[in-house]
C-alpha cells in the first residue's frame, strides 16, 4: 500500500527523531518567512531580491569548490590504483623469479647431494638445504602479500565502482 503524503499536514511528512531539532528548524523557517514578509510589506523586497541573489551565487560557489574537491580526489585515486596495479605486477614478477631460483636450487641441491656422497662433505648439504628452506620462505612471503594486495585493490576497485 502507497501513501501520499502530498495532502497531508506538514508535521505529519517528516519523521524526526529528534523533536527539539524539528522545533527549532520549524522556529527558524517561521523568523525566516516573517523576516521576509516583513521586508516586503515595509516595501524593501529589492534588498530581500538582492540577499537571495547573494546566497544564491554562494551557493553555487560552495557547489563548484565541492566538484572540484570530488574530481581532485577521484584523480588521485586514480594515480593510487596505477600505483597498485604496478606494484603488483612487481611483485608477480619477483614473485616469478623467486619460484625460478627456487627450482633451480633445488635442481643443482639435488646435483651437490649425490657429489656430497661422494665425498664432498654434511656441510655442503646442510648449506644447500639452509638456502632452499630461506628460498621457500620467501616465496611463502611474497605469495602472501601478493595475495593480500590483490584482496586490497578489489576492496579499494569495490569502493570506487560504489562511488561512482
Amino acid at each position: 500500500m502507497l501513501l501520499f503524503l502530498t495532502n497531508w499536514p506538514s508535521f505529519l511528512m517528516y519523521i524526526n527523531r529528534d523533536p527539539m531539532a524539528a522545533q527549532e528548524q520549524r522556529m527558524r523557517r517561521q523568523i525566516e518567512q516573517s523576516q521576509a514578509e516583513l521586508l516586503f510589506y515595509r516595501g524593501d523586497a529589492s534588498s530581500l531580491f538582492e540577499e537571495l541573489q547573494e546566497y544564491i551565487e554562494e551557493l553555487r560557489h560552495n557547489f563548484a569548490n565541492i566538484s572540484l574537491t570530488s574530481d581532485d580526489g577521484a584523480q588521485k585515486l586514480n594515480i593510487l590504483g596505477a600505483q597498485v596495479a604496478q606494484l603488483l605486477r612487481q611483485i608477480h614478477r619477483t614473485d616469478k623469479a623467486a619460484k625460478q631460483l627456487l627450482e633451480s636450487r633445488k635442481a643443482s641441491s639435488s646435483c651437490e647431494t649425490s657429489s656430497a656422497e661422494n665425498g664432498n662433505g654434511p656441510g655442503i648439504q646442510n648449506l644447500m638445504q639452509a638456502i632452499g628452506h630461506v628460498l621457500e620462505v620467501a616465496v611463502r612471503v611474497y605469495e602472501t602479500i601478493n595475495r593480500r594486495e590483490g584482496l586490497r585493490y578489489k576492496r579499494l576497485e569495490g569502493k570506487d565502482s560504489e562511488a561512482q
